[in-house]
């Protein structure tokens, strides 16, 4: 249980990034 917790954020954190990562390139477009 604990190795399903770790992999779930870690994926949270992941797709946090990515998520940052795009809206920062967003930004970059719009300007």
């Amino acid at each position: 249980a604990a190795l399903v917790e770790q992999s779930t954020a870690a994926a949270s954190a992941l797709q946090t990034q990515a998520n940052a990562l795009a809206s920062t390139v967003g930004q970059f477009k719009v300007a």
